[in-house]
């Protein structure tokens, strides 16, 4: 099993956070996930969960949670966390029209999450 980086941990606590109803079952999947690929796109990143078919399900909407985190250096990055048939499925993570190339995402310095309220991001 591949460790979650210290971002996507937050970003996935923040699901639970904003998901009580479901925290249980989140937090068991994500203690036994699988990461099957990262992505830098340049403007975010992309990371593709796997959870153990037998693993507990939920019964959330496909989209799960909308934070933002500001990265050091100001870079503000839009978090969503994505479910698939009950399972964890993917975080995506993308900024408005700024460079990620160069940012190293499973070191680079973050502030807390915090819910996302700008125009049409609760899509809960």
């Amino acid at each position: 099993m591949t460790a979650f980086t210290p971002l996507e941990t937050a970003i996935l606590q923040a699901a639970c956070d904003q998901h009580p109803e479901h925290a249980r079952v989140l937090r068991a999947q994500i203690a036994t996930a699988t990461i099957n690929a990262r992505e830098n796109t340049g403007s975010g990143f992309y990371t593709d969960i796997e959870i153990d078919p037998g693993s507990p399900k939920f019964a959330p909407p496909k989209f799960l949670s909308d934070v933002l985190v500001t990265l050091a250096g100001g870079v503000r990055l839009h978090c969503l966390v994505f479910a698939r048939f009950g399972h964890l499925a993917m975080i995506e993570a993308f900024t408005m029209n700024e460079d990620t190339g160069a940012i190293d995402f499973r070191t680079a310095p973050f502030s807390p999450p915090i819910p996302d309220t700008t125009a049409g991001a609760t899509r809960h």
